[in-house]
């Protein structure tokens, strides 16, 4: 099992407070030995909250995207800088912003290495393989 997928695969919501700047440390470690450059942990579980958060790690150049997304998602960089892209236009977040996508495709490209709290409604997120298999689907 590779580290990636031994985030994905305990998806157990901590229990009680996280330091997110340190989880998006480890989180960033793990992404650097991962062969695709990223690293992922859930952070709240579909059957207990309406949101699915995500903590992300992507290196430099990497890209996490949803093609069939129904619903609302946030981005908001912990660290790093990384490029939001929609059909509706494209622009840059750097560590501390925070930025919606409109319903729809959308992706995220690393500009550097960084660390994103994804957080997406349980509706955005049913149907959508990408989220399913990358970020962890909300129950049908």
């Amino acid at each position: 099992m590779s580290h990636t997928e031994q985030f994905h695969a305990d998806p157990r919501a901590p229990v009680g407070p996280l330091r997110l700047r340190e989880a998006g440390g480890e989180l960033l470690a793990v992404a650097a030995v991962a062969p695709d450059g990223r690293a992922t942990r859930t952070l709240t579980l579909p059957a207990a909250n309406p949101l699915q958060q995500t903590l992300l790690a992507l290196l430099e150049g990497r890209q996490e995207r949803d093609p069939h997304c129904r619903g609302s998602v946030t981005v908001h960089v912990l660290a790093g800088q990384v490029r939001c892209t929609t059909p509706h236009g494209a622009w840059d977040v750097a560590t501390g912003g925070w930025s919606a996508l409109p319903p729809g495709p959308w992706a995220v490209d690393a500009r550097t290495d960084a660390v994103v709290l994804l957080t997406a409604s349980c509706e955005a997120l049913v149907g959508s393989e990408a989220s399913h298999e990358r970020l962890g689907a909300c129950g049908r």
